[in-house]
């Protein structure tokens, strides 16, 4: 049996959410935070601070302000995150992670501290000779083992993914497969080997999701989800059984590609909620200002995030 591509099982690490930003300017009324510590690492590093300032309700009524800060170093020429550190309110160190990487580059193990120092939980990662991701195993602060995720490929595809609980209790399996027609499915199997669900995907030639189905028990579809791609916006709509339309999303882009706006229609309801984004790119093409404001299917203003993103470069290597 086919399955995905062992080279393209990717370690999904989020450094911001999505890269959206905005053309009006962002003034944090917050106080300033203080500039983080410098980082404990040798070599080349680019250091990316982002400041927002998150207000609830709209500015006739604003519930509150939480402001946050986020610090993410890392190594630009190999394009390894090296560290990242978030802020609590009012300056605080909420949390730091570090990330190791092994000689041929890959990571090696994730270890997170709260602002204290003290150990949150430590993550491995460990691989094939051929160098594909085999067991990822996550520690708990005192050390011990909570969760094993084992990756197993047959012919360098991605063949089943297991999840056990402290490394001995298998809580589910996923077994994947390849249909004649080149579609990808895969079975979500529990403990006792019962099929939980099954779910069919098709990708464009591009590698882009166009259809997801996802099976019962019983083998009939209880959820179905499209995309479809048009210039400078993506549509999605979610239905039930029954070709029932739960959802529907359309996320509008601009030339960099970076999403800004967002309608969500639930069902056949009228009432749209609507996200929007505006930016302000520097040169290079990165977002440096952000301003997003959340609208309620009432019109109403229900959140709104000021952001800035400031990127500095090592001495000599500005850009």
């Amino acid at each position: 049996m086919n399955g995905v591509r062992g080279s393209t099982l990717v370690l999904a690490l989020v450094l911001f959410g999505a890269a959206i930003g905005t053309t009006v300017p962002v003034v944090l009324q917050a106080q300033e935070l203080p500039k983080p510590p410098e980082a404990d690492v040798t070599g080349p590093v680019v250091t990316v601070v982002l400041d927002e300032l998150v207000t609830v309700g709209s500015s006739a009524s604003s519930q509150g302000e939480v402001e946050r800060r986020e610090v993410t170093i890392f190594d630009e020429e190999n394009g390894r995150i090296l560290r990242q550190e978030r802020y609590a309110p009012r300056d605080s160190l909420r949390s730091r992670s570090a990330f190791e990487y092994d000689d041929a580059g890959r990571l090696v193990q994730v270890r997170s501290h709260d602002g204290d120092g003290v150990l949150q939980w430590r993550r491995e990662y460990r691989y094939t000779d051929w160098g594909d991701l085999e067991r990822e195993i996550s520690h708990g602060p005192s050390g011990r083992i909570e969760l094993v995720t084992a990756y197993q490929y047959a012919a360098g595809e991605l063949e089943q993914v297991t999840q056990y609980r402290f490394g001995t209790e298998v809580l589910w399996r996923r077994v994947y497969r390849r249909d004649d027609d080149g579609a990808l499915s895969w079975d979500l199997v529990g403990a006792e080997g019962e099929r939980i669900r099954q779910v069919r995907q098709r990708f464009d030639e591009r590698q882009r999701p166009v259809l997801q189905q996802s099976f019962d028990q019983m083998g009939a579809i209880w959820e179905e989800v499209r995309h479809r791609y048009e210039d400078g916006r993506e549509v999605v709509r979610r239905y039930g059984p029954g070709e029932q339309l739960l959802e529907e999303r359309i996320t509008h882009f601009d030339l960099q590609d970076s999403p800004i706006r967002q309608e969500v229609r639930r069902g056949n309801s009228e009432a749209v909620s609507v996200v929007t984004h505006e930016y302000r790119y520097d040169r290079n093409g990165n977002w440096v200002e952000r301003y997003t404001v959340h609208f309620g299917e009432d019109g109403q203003i229900t959140r709104r995030i000021e952001a800035r993103r400031r990127i500095e470069y090592p001495a000599g290597g500005g850009r």
